[in-house]
């Protein structure tokens, strides 16, 4: 019994590793998608519920999980009807290619695709993972959100990397700032007002490969790089994450009865090294650092799973990436949240 325990668990590793490495998949043709949610939290209700959940000790029915735990993949529709797909080709990507499409305030728009004001959202598969958030924001906002994104590759420079080194997908470090230098250009043709970078710190298979000082000089050496270039940078502190990838959904399958065992605690993310460098060079640029712990955390625990209403949302396609559901159900509080930093008018 206990060898049959252990081998099913190496399977969930692989299984949530292989969903990492494709990280959020951008054909959405491919896949199953899931209906828009029939309402939008507050952020006020979110908090609630983020709070209340981080209490549950014990997994409720698999019927009521969106998405399902073997399903977190699963892609999102917009809720507005007049974007039929999520994907955008060539502006959020997972290959070799380096390059920026031309016209990106057309080909690479979500949210209000007929507003006026512009958010440009840019880095890695972290980035990605915020697409639906952003969509719903900006549709209820009225601003029109536009995407360049690439997976593996940061919103800054990795000098602690070898350029030759290749990452999940194909593209190289070298290439990820040949790409990186290209959205800065781009973005500079069509001027958005905002511009979000996000970012992961690092790969999985080397959780200690840069430290935390050139973490720090790196981001906020990109953020100086993004004010200097005449655009604004607005800034979102990181998510949780776990140490390894198939952290949450492993804990999911494998401790349903005690699921605030293997949940992040609250307290620990002030101290990642990830969250420590975006405090600390936001400080150092004066760039805004939108809040979005309560998103993610109650008062001493990040739960994996956020009940509202009669539906449990899962939190974590993985250990280091939310799941589209629970993105696009943020949109409100995201926008509450960004709120003191954009333009009034």
């Amino acid at each position: 019994m206990k060898l049959g325990r252990q081998r099913a668990r190496r399977l969930v590793r692989l299984t949530v590793v292989s969903l990492f490495v494709a990280s959020l998949p951008i054909a959405a043709n491919a896949v199953a998608q899931s209906d828009p949610p029939k309402s939008i939290p507050s952020w006020t209700t979110l908090k609630a519920a983020v709070s209340a959940s981080s209490q549950i000790t014990r997994a409720p029915a698999a019927s009521t999980i969106s998405p399902p735990p073997k399903s977190s993949e699963l892609w999102w529709r917009s809720i507005n009807p007049a974007i039929t797909s999520a994907a955008r080709l060539g502006c959020n990507l997972q290959d070799s290619t380096i390059t920026v499409p031309s016209s990106p305030e057309t080909k690479c728009a979500y949210g209000d695709l007929n507003a006026s004001r512009t958010l440009l959202l840019t880095g890695d598969s972290n980035a990605t993972m915020w697409i639906p958030a952003f969509d719903t924001w900006g549709f209820q906002s009225h601003w029109k959100v536009l995407t360049l994104t690439h997976s593996g590759c940061p919103p800054w420079k990795r000098p602690w990397l070898p350029g030759s080194k290749r990452l999940p997908g194909g593209v190289t470090v070298a290439g990820c700032e040949t790409w990186r230098q290209a959205v800065l250009k781009s973005a500079k043709s069509f001027n958005p007002l905002i511009v979000v970078p996000v970012g992961l710190s690092v790969a999985t298979t080397s959780p200690n490969s840069v430290t935390q000082t050139q973490l720090t000089v790196a981001l906020k050496s990109a953020l100086t790089e993004i004010k200097r270039a005449g655009l604004k940078p607005v800034t979102l502190d990181p998510m949780p994450s776990f140490p390894l990838a198939s952290g949450p959904l492993d804990c999911l399958f494998t401790r349903s009865n005690s699921l605030t065992s293997c949940e992040v605690s609250t307290s620990s993310l002030g101290l990642s090294k990830l969250n420590t460098a975006y405090a600390a060079a936001t400080r150092a640029t004066s760039v805004p650092l939108t809040a979005t712990r309560s998103m993610f955390c109650g008062p001493s625990k990040c739960p994996l799973l956020v009940k509202l209403g009669t539906t449990n949302y899962l939190v974590y396609q993985d250990g280091y990436h939310m799941t589209h559901q629970y993105s696009q159900i943020l949109g409100t509080a995201l926008g509450t949240a960004l709120a003191p930093y954009l333009p009034k008018n």
